[in-house]
């Protein structure tokens, strides 16, 4: 790889976090606080794509829906950001979760690498 492609794949990288910032700071509109509070209880966790999943083993029909809420609102936020950087949304995603793992609260759930539930210490 030449120095001008690492060169412009670091600028997309870059500005693929600077987008995923944005797309924390929009959650508001399809459910921030329901999402707070189910991770509080330990009801989702994030995953490694981007995405958050559950992790109780019956959960409702209401946390069902918290989960497709959420994940419909972040995936037409990746498309956005993928659109704007010519990233693909997979990119976008699994950059995004990288950071939500990351900047997760201590007792929050991520996934782990065998695709299990851990929480955060």
């Amino acid at each position: 790889m030449s120095n001008a492609s690492i060169l412009r794949r670091r600028t997309l990288l870059w500005t693929l976090a600077l987008a995923s910032s944005a797309l924390l700071l929009g959650t508001a509109a399809w459910g921030a606080s329901d999402l707070d509070a189910a991770r509080d209880a330990g009801v989702v966790g994030e995953r490694r794509n981007g995405y958050i999943g559950l992790v109780v083993e019956n959960p409702t029909a209401e946390q069902k829906a918290l989960v497709e809420r959420i994940n419909a609102g972040r995936r037409a936020q990746y498309e956005k950001v993928a659109e704007r950087t010519g990233a693909t949304v997979g990119e976008v995603a699994v950059l995004t979760a990288e950071r939500l793992m990351r900047e997760a609260k201590a007792g929050h759930y991520v996934q782990a690498a065998d695709d299990g539930w851990v929480r955060k210490p």
